[in-house]
This record gives C-alpha cells, sequence and structure tokens, in this order.
C-alpha cells in the first residue's frame, strides 16, 4: 500500500471515531438533561413543602405570642367646624360646670379596650383628667395646680433631646420622666397599669414646641410654622406606655389652639 492509501485509511477512521464520539455525547447530554429535569422539579416540590411547612410554623408561632392591648384614643366632644378653633364644649354632667366660657369640659370617651374586672375605670379616669386638665388650664393658683397633681398623681414628662432635634428634627424624640412636678412639657396621668394619658403642661405653643418638643409627633393641631398660638383645650389626649425605663408613644392626641395675632 502506498504512503497516501495509510493517510486515506487513517483519515476515514478519525472521521468514523469523530461521528462516534458526536453521537455518543450527543445521546449522554440528552440523558443529562432529563436527569436535570427531572431533579429540578423534584426541587420544586420540595422548595413548596418547605415555604408551607415554614409559613404554618410562623403562623403557629404568631398565634401563640401575647398580643398588647391597644386602647384607642377617647373622643372629647369638640365640634372641629369652627374657625380658630373656638369650639364649643359638650358639657359632661358629671363634672361642675365653670363660668369661663374658654373653659373645655368633655363628655365620657370611649375606649374599646378596658380591665375586664373594672370596666368603667379607664373612661372615668381619662375623662376626669382631661375634663379637670382644661378646667386649669383657664386658671391661675398653686393651690389648685398642687391639688390636680397630687389628685392624679401627676408624672412631668420631657423630650431629653430637644436641644438636637431643633436642628435636625428627623431624629427621633427621646422622653424621659422629669422631677420635680409641675417641671415637664407633657403631662401623664396612669389610667391603668403601664399606660398613661398625656396632655401639654404649656400655655402658649410655639415653633419650639410642636418641633424640638416633638408636639408634631405627639398632637395633632392647626399649627402653622411661624405662627404662635394660645392653647385653649385639649380634645383628646395622647396615650403613651411606660415599662419602667422607656416612655413610648402609642397613639397621638389633639389640641385646640387660637392664634395670637402680633399685629
Amino acid at each position: 500500500m502506498s504512503t497516501l492509501t495509510y493517510i486515506d485509511t487513517a483519515a476515514l477512521l478519525l472521521s468514523l471515531i469523530s461521528l462516534f464520539l458526536v453521537f455518543f455525547l450527543r445521546s449522554r447530554m440528552v440523558q443529562l438533561l432529563k436527569i436535570i429535569k427531572t431533579h429540578s422539579k423534584r426541587i420544586e416540590v420540595l422548595e413548596a413543602e418547605l415555604s408551607k411547612s415554614r409559613g404554618t410554623q410562623i403562623f403557629n408561632t404568631q398565634s401563640s405570642m401575647p398580643v398588647e392591648p391597644f386602647i384607642q384614643p377617647p373622643k372629647m366632644g369638640f365640634n372641629e367646624n369652627e374657625e380658630d378653633e373656638e369650639v364649643e364644649p359638650v358639657r359632661n354632667k358629671e363634672v361642675k360646670p365653670v363660668e369661663d366660657p374658654e373653659s373645655y369640659q368633655n363628655e365620657q370617651p370611649t375606649i374599646s379596650e378596658t380591665p375586664q374586672n373594672n370596666a368603667n375605670a379607664v373612661p372615668d379616669r381619662c375623662a376626669e383628667f382631661v375634663n379637670e386638665f382644661n378646667i386649669l388650664h383657664h386658671q391661675s393658683g398653686i393651690d389648685s395646680r398642687e391639688a390636680f397633681i397630687n389628685k392624679f398623681n401627676v408624672i412631668g414628662i420631657s423630650c431629653v433631646n430637644a436641644s438636637i432635634r431643633m436642628e435636625q428634627p428627623e431624629i427621633p424624640p427621646e422622653f424621659a420622666e422629669i422631677s420635680p412636678v409641675p417641671s415637664g412639657e407633657y403631662w401623664a396621668c396612669e389610667i391603668e397599669p403601664g399606660t398613661f394619658a398625656v396632655v401639654p403642661n404649656i400655655k402658649t405653643y410655639t415653633e419650639r414646641y410642636h418641633i424640638a418638643r416633638a408636639m408634631s409627633q405627639v398632637f395633632k393641631s392647626k399649627f402653622v410654622v411661624g405662627n404662635t398660638y394660645n392653647l385653649l383645650g385639649v380634645k383628646r389626649p395622647a396615650f403613651f406606655t411606660n415599662n419602667g425605663k422607656t416612655w413610648t408613644m402609642r397613639s397621638t392626641g389633639e389640641l385646640a389652639l387660637k392664634l395670637i395675632d402680633n399685629n
């Protein structure tokens, strides 16, 4: 055989071997893809079962966790349609009326969740606290103030990071108890263990109280930056909780303000 014949034979063998390898690898690839597809379906099924199992565990865990009762803010019977918030009060029959027309007497608030062993204690005490505060707010005299503080065991609260918040109001307010009472721009009365009704301990509502002292976050009002207002009364108190260390706001209150005309 000539050299050319050997070369042709070798080339033919290589071609046959190449074709065999191509068909062999192709068949193996098809099998491998089928295996991968099968395992992918199994993995999807396992993931679905695992997700369902986790969801059931989370639900069971959340269902077993104790839910902290939330106290709805009491509604204090103010007519909100009057201009400058000079609203006509709804008088509470259990509170002795006063002659001052700007004093605010309020109807009994409604609180959805109260202690089962004394269902009337919370709304009665909260309404009494707000009613008498609104009366006291328009009176003068140290004796009346001290009597109010002693009757309701008033606690003074202050926003202790007010200086920083005046420049950076986005910083969350930090509240702390201040003594002796009547110190603090907030007054708190415990209406049930760990829950407090909170009112502002101020006469004039200014931008510093609104921003730095966090009253914009604690109370709703018609305050406009740049103006100064007289506090007419509390429509609805805010509610705070205290765990022995930290004061936390749970719901906002609402104030009645009257613009001071400096012209």
